[in-house]
């Protein structure tokens, strides 16, 4: 009979519970709607616009919020064109950021992507870059990017480097390698 008078103390309490008042819950507490704060949420992320971009190194102890990420469109070779995809991805707003890209010796930076500049830039925003490069030497060669954003009237920059691999143009008159297969079966 103990078990009994306990399941009826639950049932009440139960029934107890639910039988508030609905004006109760608006009068005292908060609520948020789920669904319309998720509707809110803007366009894709930083992160999500640069998938498949590798981060640049920084060299220093720079602490100026603004990342860089970058992307090579094919493999380095020497004597062939190379496009070098870069995203600024500034932390804070500022009136301008200016990108100034120097060329280990060996590179071949186009003139033209030697330095450019951003206008307006936002906080949390993806700023791209295509620089275009023709190696003419093999090796590990380091592109330099420096990465200068001016706010609140100060100018604070970050220097990163991008480390490419170039490989040297195969030559067509390499003889092929011999074929051993049918030596070792003898």
């Amino acid at each position: 009979m103990g078990i009994a008078r306990a399941l009826m103390l639950c049932a009440i309490l139960l029934v107890a519970a639910c039988n508030g008042d609905a004006n109760q819950s608006a009068a005292g507490k908060q609520t948020v709607d789920r669904k319309s704060a998720a509707s809110a949420k803007k366009g894709p992320t930083a992160q999500e616009l640069t998938v498949g971009m590798v981060s640049a190194v920084s060299t220093g102890k720079s602490n100026v919020p603004v990342a860089l990420k970058f992307e090579l469109e094919q493999r380095p070779m020497t004597g062939q064109a190379l496009e070098v995809g870069l995203a600024v991805l500034p932390d804070v707003d500022a009136d301008i950021a200016s990108i100034k890209v120097t060329e280990a010796e060996g590179l071949g930076l186009a003139a033209a992507d030697a330095t450019f500049d951003v206008t307006d830039v936002d906080a949390g925003e993806v700023y791209r870059h295509t620089v275009h490069l023709t190696p003419v030497a093999d090796g590990v060669l380091f592109l330099g990017v420096e990465v200068t954003l001016k706010h609140d009237q100060t100018d604070e920059a970050r220097t990163f480097s991008i480390p490419i691999i170039v490989a040297p143009q195969k030559d067509a008159a390499l003889p092929a390698k011999p074929d051993t297969t049918l030596a070792a079966k003898h």
